[in-house]
Formats: structure tokens, C-alpha cells, sequence
């Protein structure tokens, strides 16, 4: 089984290439400093601070990358209910959703806002950033009204990318390739 699922996880890195971004290549820096990422205060509320690709680095990562539509939020809420279950170890791994506030509905940037704080509040080991001038869709050359994911290892290189849908054997596949990420940095750190 365990050999099954690495030839599905080498078949699945075929995915990389689509939109320009490459396997074991670090993801096109990217800075976005109109609104950028949300983080906690101390007294509990949200803020924004800038956000650059560059910090996608320290541990294995799935990057969620959505317009800012519904439709493309309930896109891979299967993958990403699969990964919460999962329960990986937040020492080693970190969920990123970036939002293009640049691709939404028109009226609804308040809302996404709002959201997206209360998210931030209710999931503080996540992080969120509104990207409201669509840079990192530019940079990465992602397609427009769509989600894409994206894992990538504690060094910011790309391990694994997809535009749409996943299907049963992508989350299968990511799944295994974060606990891979995970398992390697276990043991670069001695506490395995």
C-alpha cells in the first residue's frame, strides 16, 4: 500500500507544471502590502501587516489560493476538511489561504473581510491573507475565479500544485506528500 501511495505521490508532481510554477523550485516571490496578512493582537483583534512569499519557509505548508467568490471558497472544502482531520502537527505544518480580493463579486469586500477576521480568530495556528490587488494570482500565474493548492516544504520549494477540484486521490496524494514534508523535518530536528 505504502508503495502505492508514493507512485501516486510522484504521478501527482506532474501537476506542478501547470501556470509556470515548477517542482523543487521556490514559488516566485511575491509581496503584498494592500491589507497583506491578518494577524491576532493582544487584545484579540485583527490586524493587517504586510505578507510576502518569502515567508512561506519553517515548516511544510498547504497554500490555498481562492478568488473571492463563493463558488471558488466550496471548490476543495472536501480537501480541506480532509486535511484539518488529518490533525498534523502544527510544529511542523501550517495551512496558508490566500484570498484575491481583486476577483470577487462587486460589494461583497466588506464581507470578505469580516470573514476572513473571524476566521483568523477562530483558527489562529492558520494563516489568512487578503490579497486585494491580485498579485500573488499575477506572480504565480494562477487562473482567474478559480482555487488552486499548492504544498510546498519548509524551504518554499513547491512540492505539489493543482488548479480546481481535487479529486479522492489528490487529497489521498497531498496528504501523503505533507506527511512525508512532516516526517523529514522530524527528523532534521532530532525529535522523532
Amino acid at each position: 500500500m505504502r508503495l502505492i501511495l508514493l507512485l501516486l505521490g510522484a504521478l501527482l508532481l506532474f501537476n506542478v507544471s501547470a501556470g509556470g510554477l515548477l517542482a523543487k523550485q521556490a514559488l516566485p516571490k511575491v509581496e503584498v502590502s494592500n491589507k497583506g496578512q491578518l494577524t491576532i493582537t493582544a487584545k484579540n483583534d485583527v490586524k493587517y501587516q504586510d505578507w510576502s512569499s518569502t515567508m512561506l519557509t519553517g515548516k511544510a505548508r498547504l497554500v490555498l489560493h481562492i478568488a473571492s467568490k463563493k463558488s471558488a471558497n466550496d471548490i476543495n472544502l472536501e480537501a480541506m476538511q480532509a486535511v484539518t482531520d488529518a490533525k498534523l502537527d502544527p510544529h511542523y505544518f501550517q495551512t496558508t489561504t490566500i484570498v484575491n480580493g481583486s476577483d470577487s463579486v462587486w460589494g461583497t469586500a466588506k464581507f470578505i473581510r469580516k470573514l476572513l477576521e473571524e476566521r483568523t480568530l477562530q483558527e489562529p495556528d492558520a494563516r489568512f491573507v487578503l490579497d486585494n490587488r491580485g498579485r500573488v494570482r499575477k506572480a504565480w500565474d494562477l487562473q482567474t475565479g478559480d482555487s488552486a493548492i499548492l504544498i510546498v516544504d519548509a524551504n518554499n520549494q513547491l512540492l505539489w500544485h493543482k488548479e480546481g477540484k481535487l479529486d479522492v486521490l489528490d487529497i489521498e496524494g497531498i496528504l501523503e506528500i505533507i506527511r512525508a514534508e512532516i516526517t523529514r523535518l522530524t527528523k532534521a530536528s532530532g525529535t522523532s
